[in-house]
């Protein structure tokens, strides 16, 4: 059994150890290390960018500034009110149509890559699959390829997937509401 670490700051589980509470910047460029006057695990917005930095250390008048995966931000939501969306993976649909929506799995995708769904409409929505991809929720798994798919039960029902296998499989982090598996 793995040690469970408590009572630690969120940013000491990637090695860091903030001096005080983090700040988050927005600036048009990019940090250097000259920028000093900050403290361990402040956040750098460079929004021309949206590449996204961490004051990891400083040390001697040295400031380093590491890159976050760009990957990670920026997150974006998308009202989908067509009846069809191909999603694309660190996004999140909200399907609103008063008809089903259907929206189908990014072909590419690589791990640790998440999908969001929500639904407003009253026509709900539909996570299509394309071929040789799955959806495991739990102890249950969608059909593979094009003929698997998830549902929703109630027109706001939501899930999260996270890519768990590079361009075929998706694992239900979680859902609110009944969702139906295919």
């Amino acid at each position: 059994m793995g040690k469970r670490r408590t009572g630690l700051h969120p940013l000491a589980y990637m090695g860091v150890e903030p001096s005080s509470p983090p700040l988050c910047i927005n600036k048009t460029f990019a940090p250097n290390s000259n920028y000093t006057g900050f403290n361990i695990g402040t956040i750098w917005i460079n929004t021309e960018t949206n590449a996204v930095y961490m004051l990891t250390n400083l040390d001697g008048g040295v400031a380093t500034w590491s890159l976050l995966d760009p990957g990670v931000f920026p997150f974006s939501w998308n009202e989908v009110t067509d009846t069809t969306q191909d999603m694309e993976v660190n996004n999140g649909y909200i399907s609103n149509n008063a008809a089903l929506v259907t929206l189908t799995l990014p072909e590419t995708a690589v791990v640790g890559k998440v999908i969001r769904v929500s639904g407003l409409g009253a026509g709900g929505w539909r996570i299509a699959q394309n071929a040789l991809q799955k959806i495991t929720f739990g102890p249950d798994t969608t059909t593979t390829g094009t003929g698997g798919y998830l549902e929703y039960t109630l027109a706001t029902d939501a899930v999260e997937l996270l890519c768990t296998v590079t361009n075929t499989t998706f694992n239900v982090l979680s859902s609110l509401g009944n969702i139906t598996i295919v």
